[in-house]
């Protein structure tokens, strides 16, 4: 029905600011969510092409680069998702130790 009202279901305290409110309304959208979830794939796509002594190291070395930049911007792009969801969340972002093993990896 309300956000409000789900977001007590969900254990989430209501917005103790606008900015909050704002950042809490970007997590909680499917558009977000699903752009992580393709990052999510996409990165992992690139893992499996980009393992140690890839079969095109040699033959491509640009390919090699561009795997690194790519690398970069997924992991600005996962730091962002992570910032989005301290704001919204608050410290109940780091009551979810899956949340924590998300900010592991992106380190």
């Amino acid at each position: 029905c309300c956000p409000l009202e789900m977001e007590m279901e969900a254990g989430l305290d209501p917005p103790t600011s606008a900015v909050q409110g704002a950042f809490r309304r970007v997590d909680q959208s499917v558009p977000f969510r699903a752009l992580v979830g393709l990052a999510i794939l996409a990165n992992s796509v690139f893992l499996v092409l980009d393992a140690p002594h890839a079969w095109y190291a040699d033959e491509h070395p640009d390919l090699v680069a561009l795997s690194a930049s790519v690398e970069v911007y997924f992991t600005i792009a996962f730091s962002v998702e992570a910032a989005i969801k301290v704001v919204s969340q608050g410290r109940r972002y780091f009551a979810s130790w899956w949340n924590w093993l998300d900010v592991l990896v992106v380190l």
